[in-house]
Formats: C-alpha cells, sequence, structure tokens
C-alpha cells in the first residue's frame, strides 16, 4: 500500500514539475492554494516511510526464517519417507528371496514326489503280478488236495503227499497274504503321495502368484518411488 502511494505521488510530482506555460491543459483553480488539514509533515512521512521500512525488513526476515523452517521440515520428512521406502524395499527383497527358495524346494519335493508316485505304482503292478503268478499254483495245490478226498475207505491215506500238499497250500497261502499286506501298504503310501503332490501342485501355484505380485507388480512400483529431491520438489 505505501508503495503504491509512493508511486503515485511520484507520477503526480513529476506531473506537476513539467508543467509549462504552454501547456494547453491549464488552468485557474481557486482555493487550491492554501494548506489541507490531512496533508502530512516531511517529519512525518519521513517517519511513515522509516517505519513502513522497517516493517518490510521485519517481515522479509520472518518470512526467510519460516521458508527455512519450513524447508528443514519438509528436508526431514522427505529423509524419513525414503529411509522408510528404502526399509519397506529390503524387506521387500528378503521375502522375495525366502518365497524363491521356498518355490525352489516345493518344486524339488515335488519332483521327488512324482518320482516315488512312480516307483510306488511300479511296486504295485509287481505285487499284484506276484499275486497273479501265486494264485495258479495255489489252485493246483487246493484242487489236488480235494481230488485226493474222493480215495474211498482205507485209501484215504494221510501219507507224505498230502503233508507236502499241505504245506505248499501253507506257504503259498502265507506268501500271497503277505503280498497282499504289501499291496494295501503301498496302495495306502500311493494315495498319501498323490495327495501330496495334490498340495504342493497347489502351494507352489500359490507362490508363483504371490511372486509374481511382489516382484513384477510391487517391486516395479516401487523402485520408482522418488528421490529425497523429487520429494522435497526438484526435478533431480
Amino acid at each position: 500500500m505505501d508503495w503504491s502511494n509512493k508511486w503515485e505521488a511520484s507520477v503526480a510530482d513529476g506531473k506537476a514539475a513539467n508543467r509549462r506555460n504552454e501547456d494547453v491543459d491549464i488552468m485557474f483553480y481557486p482555493g487550491v492554494a492554501r494548506h489541507y488539514d490531512n496533508q502530512s509533515t516531511p517529519e512525518s512521512w519521513a517517519q511513515n516511510s522509516h517505519d513502513n521500512i522497517v516493517n518490510g525488513q521485519n517481515q522479509l526476515m520472518a518470512s526467510i526464517q519460516l521458508r527455512a523452517l519450513t524447508d528443514s521440515i519438509l528436508s526431514d520428512i522427505s529423509r524419513d519417507m525414503r529411509e522408510q521406502a528404502d526399509v519397506v524395499e529390503t524387506e521387500f527383497g528378503r521375502r522375495i528371496s525366502e518365497m524363491s527358495d521356498a518355490l525352489q524346494k516345493m518344486t524339488h519335493n515335488n519332483r521327488e514326489t512324482l518320482k516315488a508316485i512312480a516307483d510306488n505304482e511300479n511296486k504295485i503292478d509287481m505285487l499284484r503280478a506276484s499275486i497273479r503268478a501265486k494264485e495258479a499254483p495255489l489252485k493246483v495245490s487246493q484242487t489236488r488236495l480235494n481230488d485226493r478226498r474222493a480215495r474211498p475207505g482205507i485209501e484215504s491215506c494221510h501219507d507224505p503227499t498230502q503233508d507236502h500238499l499241505v504245506g505248499e497250500v501253507y506257504q503259498l497261502s502265507q506268501s500271497v497274504d503277505n503280498l497282499t499286506g504289501e499291496l494295501r501298504e503301498a496302495e495306502s503310501n500311493l494315495k498319501k503321495l498323490r495327495d501330496d503332490h495334490q498340495m504342493l501342485v497347489k502351494e507352489i501355484e500359490m507362490k508363483k502368484n504371490s511372486l509374481y505380485i511382489d516382484q513384477q507388480k510391487s517391486m516395479a512400483v516401487r523402485m520408482r518411488y522418488p528421490s529425497v529431491q523429487r520429494l522435497l520438489g526438484y526435478n533431480a
């Protein structure tokens, strides 16, 4: 306000100082040759100008101090944000590394599980083949014993042949029972291995999805996180 008043006063004084007798717009202004009650004195004008200058300097200094304080606060906040971002990125990297290791181990375990499934299936096939291979000899031995029951009277003798046939039936039956037990155990193991395989497949897919999100999406965004200078508003 003081500056605009002084500028207007300077224009008015300059205009008055440049008046000449030859000017076409000069005229009589009766009653202007007097002092006005609201006019300032040179002393009050000088004091007012001095006060305005001092006040302006004080406001400028306060503005400079406020700007310095604001810059300091912004710098602290920007540095804290950047440090926190670095911590987050470090944790992201650690988590991605852990998930990658877990995925590799699960993939290895899944390959081993598939190999165990194949081995178990082969074992089951061999056990079933072994059981089938013993069925015919067992039928023959039991049929022989049944045929010999047709011997009449005194001819139905408990002879060494009958002992051998009975022993043969017992051994074959015991072998079939043992093989059947192994078959049931192998089938139970096969079911467990297949369940483990299905669980590993699901876990591997979830790990791959999580790794893709963290590594390809989240970290890609985190890599564009602004620097301290950018956070402060600078281009660099």
